[in-house]
């Protein structure tokens, strides 16, 4: 009984931070700006010649965006964007 107990919360924990990881965006103006346009984030990594999920490691921080990606995804893009608001980070 008890370890079947043990089994329920732990498995409520499991889903409670898959959940907030899915929630959570290292640059959400970026992310904001992205769904509202209806770009395609397959279309921005493709602009930048890398794959989806090296773009998916930078969006959420795991890896860094370079200064020229920065400008290229601002200018392509979100031209009327300002790029220090776009790539403002949850960090800042």
């Amino acid at each position: 009984m008890i370890k079947h107990q043990l089994i329920e919360v732990f498995e409520e924990v499991i889903c409670m931070r898959v959940q907030r990881a899915l929630n959570e965006r290292y640059y959400p103006n970026l992310e904001k700006a992205i769904w509202e346009g209806g770009i395609k984030k397959k279309t921005i990594a493709k602009t930048l010649g890398i794959s989806e999920k090296t773009l998916s490691n930078k969006l959420t921080g795991r890896s860094t965006f370079e200064w020229e990606q920065c400008f290229q995804i601002k200018s392509t893009f979100f031209p009327n964007s300002d790029i220090e608001t776009l790539f403002k980070s949850k960090a800042d």
